[in-house]
């Protein structure tokens, strides 16, 4: 459970993804591209214009997600997302951040600064004098979990985004329908939401233990909150797929903050290698107990009753 975690936490800041990835969470199937794109509301065409015109410098953001239905059991049910997922705080000029993770009851924060990745592990401070911090260079980082991760480079940081919110506006662009909910307040926050609606996807699936073909129909809408600006302060996806319902929502409290993520101080870090010194003496440690506890059990067995 714990490694999941540390992979996901791992993977939610290694690219260190701008607002890009961030306001358009959620699947992306692939639609078809015959489909007509919908005819925007004018407030949407406006403040599109302002959101390709944004120089974003930082964000704060808050990621959080909701499933529920498909008659899954209690067991299963209770171990899916309802909340809040992540939080945390991005720079993109230097590209640095710190980015806290939320999942199966976890709590895991990692940083990047100057293109190293810090990840904060309480557990292994006890053993090695304190230090909660692995520090875990780019390349590293690349090497041992890009590709568990599906992460590609070179492992160095790479450009920053000229239009962070791109992903979002393509999605909308090829939406079937686009609908303006009205004016709005989010967070004390006055903004104009709006409602896109994607065109079904279906996928038709062979079970190979069955051998019976499975049809899944998946249906998407983004409803998204801009401002003035044309920063989406709040976007709220909602994928259904075969009568499970998928809630993610992506809040960004504040943009262009003077921002500044700063590594953990050197006394409280460890390096990837210095860590695998640790675990390699951990686990002879445990072997060397395992064989006094067996010697001992045996010798407790050959020991002579009295008569």
């Amino acid at each position: 459970m714990r490694s999941i975690v540390v992979l996901l936490a791992l993977a939610s800041i290694a690219a260190l993804a701008p607002a890009a990835a961030l306001a358009s969470p959620g699947r992306q199937p692939a639609r078809s591209s015959s489909a007509p794109a919908a005819v925007l509301p004018p407030d949407l065409v406006a403040l599109e214009q302002r959101m390709s015109e944004l120089q974003l410098t930082s964000e704060r953001f808050v990621l959080s997600e909701w499933t529920a239905g498909g008659g899954l059991p209690k067991e299963l049910a209770a171990l899916l997302p309802k909340g809040e997922l992540a939080h945390g705080l991005l720079t993109l000029s230097p590209p640095a951040g710190e980015v806290t993770l939320k999942l199966f009851g976890e709590s895991l924060t990692s940083k990047l600064v100057d293109g190293i990745v810090y990840l904060d592990v309480p557990a292994i401070a006890k053993s090695d004098g304190g230090r909660p911090w692995v520090e875990i260079a780019r390349r590293d980082f690349h090497k041992y979990f890009g590709g568990a991760l599906g992460i590609e480079g070179s492992g160095q940081p790479g450009p920053v985004a000229v239009d962070p919110f791109a992903a979002l506006r393509a999605r909308v662009n090829r939406a079937q329908s686009v609908a303006e909910l009205g004016a709005l307040t989010v967070d004390g926050q006055s903004v104009t939401g709006f409602r896109a609606t994607l065109a079904p996807v279906v996928m038709k699936l062979h079970n190979a233990v069955t051998g019976r073909r499975i049809t899944l129909r998946t249906t998407e809408k983004i409803d998204f909150y801009l401002a003035a600006d044309g920063v989406p302060v709040r976007t709220r996806t909602i994928t259904t797929t075969d009568g499970v319902r998928e809630i993610t929502a992506v809040d960004i409290s504040a943009v262009n903050e003077p921002l500044i993520v700063a590594a953990p101080p050197a006394a409280q870090t460890i390096t990837l290698s210095q860590l695998a010194v640790l675990v390699r003496k951990a686990k002879a440690e445990a072997k060397a107990r395992a064989r006094r506890r067996a010697r001992e059990h045996a010798g407790k067995k050959a020991k002579p009753r009295k008569p």
